[in-house]
């Protein structure tokens, strides 16, 4: 089906359209159908980006993109060549969910939010390549009518983003997902380091408790107060829906501590500088099947800090090519040596970018997107 037909079966259903400027006057794309969960600034948001910039790179191909709310990158969506479609429910009629079942060569579904999309491709030849991030507790406790992935049809392609995902699925279905790890392209040639005169840690999260950020700032607090003056922490994220209560505190203990900042929402070049401006970048979650966070400070070189709860700390041995904690006193005694000799711990930060381009720069990740068939369709 050509570029054209494909818009006019989407603004059949669609409460906006974002269209590029310069379409494909041409035939012999794919058309690719994603379903994302939002369109805001956050980790899943940014790796799916550079999943799409990378397939892109293999195959002629447009994405056509569903999300259920607008947001800032609708925008960078429509001006790469890409369609955006903003519809805030799933339910379809007749005429809508033959338009979603015909008009493609390909479905990528992005995170286990989107699980509802998945109901309209069961039984279909088309295939569908589902991306899940989430942990075994965020799957239980977000997804709970999440589709048993042993009744999907064969059409469906099941990938977790770290291994952390897949035994997620082994302990709540018995099925075991592929790995396809987030491809993180090297910018960190792109922005010059500003000089400091603080150990600088950078911690960019949605303020939610998973992520937490108020057991860090709990460590902070407990540092002596000649450390705090060393050091600068700099927090910032975004603020989630319902979660009001849980920023706000953060937000009175973060003006308690003078060397704590909150810088607020970030775009992705705000967020990159702070990490080459910055010496380390933390992880403080609860419960994370990464985060990108951490591959993104070891894409940059730097020291990274993150919790044993976190799926990236498979590919992390502390004090070697990282820093990994399991308690409170642990992440205060990491933070310690960060600030106390940070100058001479700079080879950890290089051993961590050897993680990065083994495991998550594009060039590694590739050939799992080959073996997958996707670029075959």
């Amino acid at each position: 089906m050509d570029h054209a037909a494909i818009v006019e079966n989407l603004k059949y259903d669609c409460e906006k359209l974002y269209e590029p400027e310069n379409p494909p006057k041409e035939d012999g794309h794919k058309n690719i159908l994603a379903v994302i969960p939002n369109l805001t600034i956050n980790g899943a948001q940014t790796v799916f980006h550079e999943l799409m910039q990378l397939i892109k790179k293999e195959m002629k191909c447009v994405f056509f993109i569903i999300a259920p709310a607008d947001g800032e990158y609708a925008k960078i969506y429509a001006e790469e060549g890409d369609v955006v479609c903003v519809r805030k429910f799933t339910v379809a009629d007749e005429t809508m969910r033959k338009n979603l079942q015909t008009s493609f060569d390909a479905v990528l579904l992005n995170t286990a939010l989107v699980y509802s999309y998945a109901f309209f491709f069961i039984n279909l030849k088309l295939p569908v390549f589902w991306w899940i991030h989430e942990s075994e507790e965020h799957l239980r406790a977000c997804c709970p009518d999440f589709p048993n992935p042993n009744l999907l049809s064969p059409n469906f392609h099941i990938y977790g983003v770290t291994e952390k995902v897949d035994k997620s699925f082994v302990s709540i279905y018995g099925y075991g997902t592929d790995i396809l790890h987030m491809p993180i392209e090297d910018k960190s040639a792109l922005y010059q380091a500003a000089p400091q005169d603080k150990v600088t840690f950078v911690i960019p999260a949605a303020y939610i408790p998973l992520k937490g950020q108020d057991i860090l700032l709990s460590a902070i607090a407990a540092l002596p107060r000649d450390y705090q003056d060393r050091a600068r922490f700099c927090f910032c994220g975004y603020q989630v829906e319902d979660m009001e209560e849980y920023y706000l505190g953060i937000k009175r203990i973060m003006d308690k501590i003078p060397c704590v900042e909150e810088l607020g929402k970030l775009s992705r070049e705000e967020t990159y500088q702070l990490y080459a401006d910055c010496d380390c970048v933390v992880a403080p979650s609860r419960i994370d099947s990464t985060p990108t966070t951490i591959v993104e400070g070891m894409m940059f070189g730097k020291l990274t800090l993150a919790s044993k709860n976190c799926g990236i700390t498979k590919f992390m041995q502390d004090c070697v090519n990282g820093f990994v904690y399991e308690t409170e006193e642990e992440l205060r005694q990491r933070l310690l040596l960060i600030i106390s000799d940070c100058e001479s711990l700079r080879a950890i930060g290089e051993a961590g970018k050897e993680v990065w381009r083994k495991e998550f720069s594009p060039w590694a990740v590739i050939g799992v997107l080959k073996a997958s068939g996707l670029f075959e369709i």
